[in-house]
């Protein structure tokens, strides 16, 4: 099922390039295809149903990939900023000023993957100690690239995922009462609040959290345990 709907998916953005007379279309697959046992039936799924060819990418060019664009938005100049992407099955990190990358690394920490791990099928509130295995599991696996990060200068990080952008978002209509069009920061200490009274929820009662997407309710705390660690 979870197939036919990224077929569906697919379909629709190759008929919205068609429509933009698009010359050509890369399309690239990353953290769950890239694990998955059946993605070669997956992509050829996608070659035969949505006449698309889809080629699978490195977590290193992933992060590679999320450092040009986003970068791309952004006046760094020299100014070296830590780059963090949270998705689903992975977390790309990379550290670039405005010219170049110095350093890429891809992490199997994601939202979903983490979610499934600690928090399989759970619908009640979650416990502080369960929240604190999930980054005790990101620490232990980051600990190595985070002693390569502190050898740069790094004078500002920069999110660019959903999750992040949620977060922030939750941070300013929960706590500040502001615009959610307004949030461009995340601070560590509000970070940490708005996951004490997230967690505190049962899921359908997390669903309605001011300022959350209700789609990502299941999955924001392993999300908000990794950025949090990091």
């Amino acid at each position: 099922k979870a197939m036919e709907r990224a077929v569906i998916v697919c379909k629709k953005f190759m008929e919205l390039a068609r429509a933009y007379r698009a010359e050509e279309v890369i399309a690239v697959a990353t953290s769950a295809t890239r694990d998955a046992s059946n993605k070669v039936q997956f992509l050829e799924m996608l070659k035969r149903k949505a006449n698309l060819e889809v080629c699978t990418i490195s977590g290193n060019e992933e992060a590679r990939l999320i450092y040009l664009g986003v970068s791309s938005g952004l006046r760094l100049g020299y100014s070296k900023a830590l780059f963090v992407d949270i998705g689903g099955g992975s977390t790309e990190v990379s550290v670039g000023d405005q010219r170049q990358y110095y350093f890429l690394h891809s992490f199997n920490l994601g939202s979903i993957r983490l979610t499934n791990m600690f928090l399989p099928e759970e619908t009640g509130p979650v416990s502080e100690e369960r929240y604190e295995q999930i980054k005790d599991y990101v620490r232990n696996k980051a600990e190595d690239i985070v002693k390569e990060l502190s050898k740069y200068r790094i004078e500002c990080a920069i999110g660019s995922s959903g999750t992040i952008e949620n977060l922030a978002r939750i941070a300013f209509v929960y706590l500040h009462k502001t615009s959610p069009e307004n949030y461009e920061k995340l601070e560590y200490e509000d970070l940490k609040k708005i996951v004490r009274a997230m967690s505190a929820l049962p899921l359908e009662e997390r669903r309605k959290f001011p300022g959350i997407n209700s789609q990502r309710a299941d999955i924001i705390l392993a999300g908000a345990a990794i950025i949090e660690a990091f």
